[in-house]
């Protein structure tokens, strides 16, 4: 019975999928696994996205709050003045920096919460160390609101490159698979020529035996056989045509003396 139990809650490892595709499938595999990348991206960087623009929300209500605040009056009058010269300069840049709303895609959100956390820790390395000392509690929530969007854009940045190195290995399989496409194509192309000049060759060839059966048939005793036989009708189709105009020139003289002896004929009649 406890073996039982424990073959049941024992821990399985993952079963690996077999992925057989096409090659011609391939581009289309590439397509989708792209889109999964995005959707896991999206959903990986969801939490962090959500919490920056809280963070961001809450730090600009710290800035509105030090613009007006009095500050602790127990502070030494030198550090007063000036925490309260560098205040207009620190909340102005401030200002300036969070009037961006991260939007968009991850990619995009995480590009300008990471130009916005550049700039809040610039200006807090600036004119907001002159500050800690009359306004402690307001600098301490500025402080402490940087420091968690600092942690959500190190999270983003985390899933971001995971994506990107997944892209790159989309990318990489793309470009290998348009490669060897027009590999094929040109492999393709070189049979079509190969056959081709097999087809040329084999024509060749054939020529090459006709002439030599055609020279061989002209010497044979046929082919001169042949030739003997067409000379000889030669000669006589000239010795019929040479008797022809021997037969015309005797023809006209004996018309001539047949139509004469008629004519004789005639007279001795009457």
């Amino acid at each position: 019975m406890f073996k039982q139990l424990r073959d049941l809650f024992r821990r399985t490892e993952p079963v690996e999928e077999n992925l057989e595709l096409s090659f011609d499938d391939l581009p289309g595999w590439l397509d989708a696994r792209e889109e999964e990348i995005g959707k896991e991206l999206s959903n990986a960087t969801g939490p962090s996205r959500e919490a920056i623009s809280g963070t961001l929300g809450s730090l600009r209500e710290a800035i509105a709050r030090m613009e007006t605040a009095d500050g602790d009056e127990e502070v030494h009058p030198r550090l007063r003045d000036i925490s309260r010269k560098a205040l207009p300069g620190f909340t102005k840049s401030m200002s300036q920096i969070l009037s961006r709303e991260p939007s968009g895609d991850p990619e995009t959100f995480y590009t300008a919460a990471a130009e916005i956390l550049k700039g809040a820790i610039k200006a807090l390395k600036g004119q907001g160390k002159y500050l800690a000392s009359l306004y402690p509690e307001e600098m301490k929530v500025v402080r402490t609101a940087v420091r968690d969007l600092g942690r959500e854009v190190n999270a983003m940045t985390e899933a971001i490159t995971r994506a990107r190195a997944a892209r790159q290995q989309v990318t990489d399989v793309r470009e290998s698979y348009e490669s060897l496409s027009r590999t094929r194509g040109e492999y393709a192309a070189a049979g079509q020529v190969r056959d081709l000049g097999a087809a040329v060759m084999e024509a060749e060839r054939a020529i090459r035996k006709a002439e030599q059966d055609l020279s061989s048939l002209k010497l044979g005793p046929d082919y001169a056989r042949k030739q003997e036989i067409e000379e000889r009708i030669r000669e006589l189709d000239a010795m019929d045509e040479e008797a022809g105009r021997e037969i015309a020139a005797l023809r006209t003289p004996a018309v001539h003396l047949f139509r004469k002896a008629e004519k004789v004929a005639g007279k001795a009649g009457d």
